[in-house]
């Protein structure tokens, strides 16, 4: 589709807003004439008649074209669309993008009715074996929104998901694959990661390099210059991927804006109901979809009840493991750091299948067990909600005993551990002790130490008179008793060289026991 163009005259064409993650300027851009038969729609720009009524006729002219010469057809599309975006709505009468002037839907229509002719449908599903993201008619209205996002793009994008086709989900998949490309060469890394990761040739990036070629086409008024590898700025393409989610996000506002006020839509469910409409696809990348969701639209998926079910749904077993990765490794979070709505999520998926709360627990702890979230609130409100049925919390218990295992000792964790009831599930806590004194014992017993110090404080140390506001379990601290006499430890050096007799600690904790036994 490139070609050389000659230049004819001088444009001033605004750079994508704030918005598109560019910065608000304007740069000098060349509208060519074309030496190619295919009539030009540099003269949409350079005429000062009605628009509307100059692409009309181009669309007309180019309905003829799209039947001889496909190639051609997207050719002069693009060219039709890069001045329908260029143009500033300035220059145009306020009715022309008044809701109540049809112009720019017939315009949408006609373009949509002319493919359509030759078997092709605008915004239609993604197809495993049809590249519809790169050289179609969709690929290049998609670019052309994105570059700019005036009321007449804004409108005609509106036309055709009211129409019933999926733009929403279009634009999604489309931002996604190209911060997933984007990332392959390593433009997405901070310092530390640059080395780290192989990076892949430009060349075999296809939609990265058609979006920056376009992009440049688009700023430098249709002189297309091909970008070669030598060419490639990350911080372009970074800033390219920004303004792709800020262009999806953007038309997710709008479309919640127009929808009926009874619709109670939020732009997070537009956003899951895309994430849905991806799924129905038949691609392959739908890891990477929830990817870039939980990354460059994480105030809108972090810790949604909805999209997380969906992931866990939907990905496979090897897939989930590879989010695990990523979540430990802190290159994205799936549940955020707010732990009120954590206990919520815990609380929900109880509701779940089995084989989604497995699922949903193998995340819970890859992220927890780095996160900052109070872990030991978790506990403690889960086994607060009142009776437990085996039947129905054994996989939310098993979850919890893994993810606390997995977490650091800490003296507030062991404190809530130490005090839980037995009832259902007898050996919880006693099980979670065992596995610390093997994993992090010097840890442990230090604060053991704390939490024993905390019970005695008030009366100089003495068993006998225990805090009333401090509650433990006798038959928790018992079982870990018997469990350290078989494992025969006597003395453990803290972290800090600091000699830990277990004995002594052992010799408090059971007296501790007896005592809340007889209270």
């Amino acid at each position: 589709m490139e070609r050389q163009t000659s230049v004819s005259s001088k444009q001033r064409t605004p750079l994508c807003d704030r918005e598109n993650g560019f910065d608000d300027k304007v740069v000098d851009a060349s509208v060519s004439a074309s030496d190619n038969p295919v009539t030009s729609c540099s003269e949409v720009i350079l005429v000062n008649g009605d628009q509307f009524n100059i692409i009309e006729k181009l669309i007309k002219k180019y309905q003829k074209i799209i039947r001889q010469s496909n190639e051609m057809g997207l050719q002069t599309l693009e060219e039709i669309m890069l001045s329908f975006a260029s143009s500033g709505n300035h220059t145009l009468d306020t009715a022309a993008v008044d809701d109540s002037d049809p112009r720019v839907e017939v315009l949408a229509c006609q373009i949509a009715e002319s493919f359509k002719l030759n078997g092709y449908s605008m915004f239609s599903s993604l197809k495993a074996n049809y590249d519809d993201e790169v050289l179609s008619a969709t690929g290049l209205i998609t670019r052309a929104f994105i570059f700019s996002q005036n009321e007449k793009m804004q409108k005609m994008l509106l036309f055709w998901s009211k129409n019933g086709c999926p733009v929403g989900a279009r634009l999604l998949s489309y931002a996604s694959r190209l911060a997933h490309e984007a990332e392959l060469m390593g433009c997405l890394k901070n310092a530390m990661d640059e080395n780290s990761y192989p990076k892949l040739s430009y060349s075999e990036m296809i939609l990265l390099k058609c979006h920056t070629n376009g992009f440049l086409t688009f700023m430098n008024g249709w002189r297309k210059d091909s970008l070669d590898v030598n060419q490639v700025d990350g911080k372009l393409v970074a800033k390219l991927v920004e303004g792709a989610f800020a262009a999806y996000r953007r038309f997710l506002v709008l479309l919640r804006d127009t929808l009926c006020k009874e619709a109670d839509m939020s732009v997070a469910k537009l956003l899951f109901s895309d994430l849905m409409t991806c799924c129905g696809w038949e691609i392959k990348r739908l890891k990477l979809l929830f990817y870039s969701v939980f990354s460059h639209l994480s105030d809108l998926s972090v810790g949604d009840e909805n999209i997380i079910r969906l992931l866990v749904d939907r990905l496979s077993d090897t897939d989930l493991v590879s989010v695990q990765f990523e979540i430990g490794l802190k290159k994205f979070s799936i549940f955020g750091e707010d732990t009120e709505n954590i206990l919520h999520l815990v609380k929900i998926s109880l509701n779940w299948g089995f084989v989604e709360q497995q699922k949903f627990w193998g995340l819970m702890r890859s992220e927890l067990v780095v996160s900052k979230v109070q872990v030991d609130r978790v506990v403690q409100d889960f086994f607060c909600v009142g009776v437990l049925d085996p039947n129905v919390h054994s996989i939310a218990v098993g979850g919890l005993l893994m993810l606390s295992g997995c977490c650091a000792p800490t003296p507030e964790l062991v404190d809530v551990v130490m005090s839980l009831a037995d009832d259902p599930f007898q050996d919880f806590s006693a099980t979670i002790l065992a596995s610390w004194s093997v994993s992090n014992a010097p840890m442990l017993f230090n604060s053991l130490a704390k939490c024993l110090e905390k019970i005695n404080k008030k009366n100089d140390h003495s068993i006998s008179s225990i805090s009333g506001g401090v509650r433990v379990n006798h038959s928790t601290i018992l079982k870990f008793l018997n469990f350290l006499d078989k494992q025969r430890l006597k003395s453990i050096n803290y972290l800090n060289n600091t000699p830990v007799n277990i004995s002594e600690i052992k010799a408090k904790l059971s007296e501790v026991a007896t005592a809340h036994k007889n209270r």
